[in-house]
Parts: C-alpha cells; sequence; structure tokens
C-alpha cells in the first residue's frame, strides 16, 4: 500500500506548492493474488532534506587547484527536531498499534514514504507528538502480507478520542473531522498551526487498473491534553 502525498509541517510547507497533485495510498485488494506494494509516492522535484550533490569528480592537480568557497552558513537549512510518534490508540475502534517512522526516500524525480507492514507509520518531517504542526500516521486498511491496522479507521466519529505516544509522553486529541477524499487530494496533508494528526488509510472502489483505491478516508485529530 502506498500514498502519493506532499510532506508537510515546515520543512515541507514550500514544497507542498510545487508538489505533483498524484496522490495514491493502496492497499492490495483481498485474494491470493492481490499485489502488495508498500511504498507512498510523493511528487516533488526533490527530497525535503536533499542537498544537491555538485559536479561529477575529475583527475585534478591538487596542488594548482583553489581551495572551494566556504559554504554560506544559512545555505543549509537548520531542521526543528521532530518527536517520533511511537504508538497510536483508537479505544472506540479498537485501534491499537505500534507506530515506526515512514522513511521518506527519493523516488525519480519525487519520493516516497514506506509504510510498515502490520504497523502504523509517522511519516518523517512531519508534525510530531504533541507538537504544533500536522503529524501524518499511515497504515495499511486490508492486505493479507502487509496488514490491516487501519481496517476500522472508517468508522470513526467526531469527538472520538485519539491517544498518542511519543518519547516525552502521552498526548490526548479529539477528532475534529471524518471525511472522504479523492486519491489526488492532498489538501489533509498541509502543515497545521496548532498540534493535529492526521490518520490516512484507503477506502472506497478499487480500481483493478490502477491497482488502487478510489478514495482516502482522513481522520483529523486536534490536541487537547498531554499527560
Amino acid at each position: 500500500m502506498f500514498f502519493r502525498i506532499v510532506g508537510n509541517l515546515v520543512i515541507l510547507g514550500a514544497l507542498v506548492v510545487l508538489a505533483y497533485v498524484g496522490v495514491i495510498l493502496t492497499a492490495p485488494a483481498p485474494g491470493p493474488e492481490s499485489p502488495s506494494p508498500s511504498g507512498l509516492e510523493v511528487g516533488l522535484a526533490r527530497s525535503p532534506s536533499a542537498i544537491d550533490p555538485g559536479a561529477p569528480e575529475t583527475a585534478v592537480d591538487e596542488s594548482l587547484a583553489e581551495p572551494p568557497p566556504e559554504e554560506p552558513a544559512e545555505a543549509i537549512p537548520d531542521y526543528a527536531p521532530i518527536e517520533p510518534i511511537t504508538w497510536v490508540r483508537l479505544p472506540r475502534l479498537g485501534i491499537d498499534a505500534e507506530v515506526v517512522q515512514s522513511k521518506f526516500v527519493q523516488l525519480n524525480d519525487g519520493g516516497t514514504w514506506l509504510i510498515p507492514a502490520f504497523k502504523v507509520g509517522h511519516a518523517e518531517f512531519t508534525g510530531g507528538a504533541g507538537r504544533a504542526g500536522n503529524a501524518v500516521l499511515l497504515g495499511h486498511v486490508t492486505s493479507r502480507s502487509l496488514g490491516n491496522v487501519f481496517e476500522t479507521l472508517e468508522r470513526a466519529r467526531v469527538g472520538d478520542l485519539i491517544q498518542v505516544s511519543g518519547t516525552s509522553g502521552d498526548f490526548a486529541y479529539r477528532v475534529v473531522d471524518v471525511r472522504r477524499v479523492s486519491r489526488t487530494d492532498v489538501s489533509v496533508l498541509e502543515p497545521t498551526a496548532t498540534a493535529a494528526v492526521s490518520l490516512i488509510t484507503c477506502t472506497g472502489r478499487w480500481l483493478p487498473q490502477l491497482q488502487d483505491y478510489a478514495e482516502r478516508v482522513v481522520v483529523r485529530g486536534e490536541l487537547v491534553q498531554a499527560t
């Protein structure tokens, strides 16, 4: 299962505008012949943490070569540390799952967030536990080989409790919005000024020609308490 999206938070804020709008978070349809893609592709011009590699190496007489000019300090972004989410619970839905990092990797002219099997993935470069920003959590809906950690997510209701654990403690969120969006809708990934969490999985009609579901279910929670 994978989801083409753009990242968020401060690091990805500017890139969201430039991102390719194609979004896809797939889970294989039930059955023994179902494919098992496991990436989360993002149509970005470059990775949010990429640094220009420079020119290819050539044979140079180092005794004649001038030392390269020093790189200005401001040329390398100073990324704020993001507190990883380690566990998520939605008691009414029976969701109680470990969360691990969904790492962002370069893919062609964009990139991909890899979703773990049988666990929830915390999308790299998105908001941290209990912190301002939109923490994006991704999970498979139904797959024999990858799990169904978010199988009941679509039953969420406004007011439901979302419990999130991080390295510094536990945080309580309340669901403020449950919606279905098109597989190409990236608006749900935009940064937020307040502490929020977005749980995302597949839903809707299975599209065999695309090996993808037509829609996504997105459950948005806002921070109400740190414990």
